[in-house]
């Protein structure tokens, strides 16, 4: 059984956030990852699932939660309020107060938005697509690093709509990059003189340099080699840019991320938590959206100054194979030194495996965390559960009789499960069999019930 406690310093890595089978689960563990397995009805949601949260939330933990179901949002309105943290809970949804320009806030937080525009890219085909065919990754990414740099010369602010007029009017030949109508209409045009301005308004030799060679290089792609490229390839390259971001440029994506900031991830730093009530089951780009958000919210924690003693912060992701992305496997490796608490939530290893589209990408974003708390299942998650979890050697004993129907018993140390596949068929609701970073004293696991 579990109960909850109430340390003195609820944020020190040693404080206990729930007590498993006797064996205190701490700051600490929760830092190195937590994921839950459980067959539909398992109880993974609304048991172990719910005990993890409300520790958090008791302990006063920041955090951001994606729902991939209807329902997900109004739980964690109940969550705070059980906890006293209502105040605290801030809803983003369809038409409400609660919107994030990505691009405005990467720029406040001195980032590169060369490396923002190709990792949406990344969230938003899949870097599977991508890495099909590693030209149509490296031309995406050309295109951007010779895009930004002119926005900041002209003075105008980065926006997704900017971003795509400037493509539309790149000139498609060389002719046309001559021609007088395309210099008096073109908003490609009209942006190159003035950024061309912005440069030599710049007094300072040594910064005006750095800023003529982005100059330079945009001048020659955009003016000199866009047009003259083969015109099926461009016609691709554009079409990978411009079919992703074209889907932030409508509808609820539009407005949760490309028209003003009123919430910021970096406000879960500070204890607020942040819930996108953007289910996946709802017709929309909820998805999309709850990635971008993810991956910001990864980034601000991965951007905290170290020293003294951190809020702990969570990521709890229901249906997470839902939301899985290239960056997790590098945030998962770092975020504990930032006090980061990722709670990912599945049915099983398959899911991963279709979304990841292989075995082995599963297996390398699984071993990332710590923490396993597997309810009843069925299927391959099992003997993935068995395999993780580790055999040991074990006595067995064997029967020997001879003629005269004598009996001998030879006992030997055989490798074994020690919790074989089956086990994990015959839990009932809530009971799970756990492994954590310390073990249960001489145990590598324990039964533990949340019912």
């Amino acid at each position: 059984m579990f109960r909850r406690k109430a340390p003195p310093h609820p944020w020190a890595l040693t404080s206990p956030l729930l007590d498993l089978a006797g064996v205190p689960w701490t700051v600490d563990d929760a830092t190195m990852g937590t994921h839950i397995f459980g067959a539909v009805g398992s109880g993974k949601t609304s048991s172990s699932g719910n005990a993890i949260a409300q520790a958090f939330l008791l302990h006063q933990f920041g955090g951001l939660v994606l729902c991939a179901k209807a329902d997900e949002a109004q739980r964690w309105r109940a969550y705070a309020e059980q906890a006293g943290r209502s105040q605290d809970v801030r809803v983003v949804q369809a038409g409400g107060p609660y919107r994030f320009n990505f691009l405005d806030h990467e720029l406040a937080v001195g980032g590169s938005l060369v490396q923002l525009l190709t990792d949406t890219l990344e969230l938003t085909e899949g870097r599977q697509s991508l890495d099909s065919n590693p030209f149509w990754a490296r031309a995406t990414a050309e295109l951007v690093r010779n895009t930004t740099p002119l926005f900041g010369l002209a003075g105008e602010p980065l926006s997704l709509i900017g971003l795509m007029d400037l493509i539309r009017d790149a000139p498609k030949s060389l002719d046309q990059e001559r021609s007088r109508e395309w210099a008096r209409e073109s908003y490609c045009a009209q942006l190159f003189r003035r950024a061309k301005a912005g440069l030599e308004a710049i007094e300072d030799a040594q910064t005006r340099r750095r800023y003529e060679q982005d100059y330079r290089m945009a001048s020659n792609y955009w003016l000199r080699r866009f047009p003259t490229d083969d015109a099926e390839t461009r016609s691709n390259i554009l079409a990978t840019f411009t079919g992703n971001i074209d889907q932030l440029l409508h509808g609820i994506a539009w407005e949760l991320l490309a028209t003003d900031t009123t919430i910021t991830p970096e406000e879960t730093l500070q204890g607020r938590i942040i819930v996108l009530d953007l289910p996946t089951t709802r017709p929309g780009d909820g998805r999309i959206i709850q990635l971008i958000w993810k991956h910001a919210f990864q980034k601000a924690v991965l951007r905290r100054r170290l020293g003294g003693t951190l809020r702990p912060v969570f990521l709890f992701v229901d249906e997470a194979q839902e939301f899985v992305s290239p960056f997790d496997a590098l945030y998962q490796s770092e975020c504990r030194q930032y006090a980061g608490c990722t709670v990912y939530l599945s049915q099983n290893i398959s899911a991963y495996q279709t979304r990841l589209h292989g075995h082995d990408a599963a297996d390398a974003l699984l071993a990332n965390f710590r923490t396993l708390i597997f309810h009843a299942n069925r299927g391959p998650t099992n003997q993935w559960a068995a395999d993780a979890i580790a055999q040991t050697l074990q006595p067995i004993a064997s029967y020997q009789y001879n003629q005269r129907e004598q009996r001998g018993i030879n006992s030997a140390m055989q490798m074994h499960y020690q919790v074989p596949p089956a086990t994990f068929t015959r839990l009932g609701f809530g009971e799970t069999i756990v492994t954590t970073p310390r073990g249960f004293g001489h145990d590598t696991f324990a039964q533990v019930s949340f019912a």
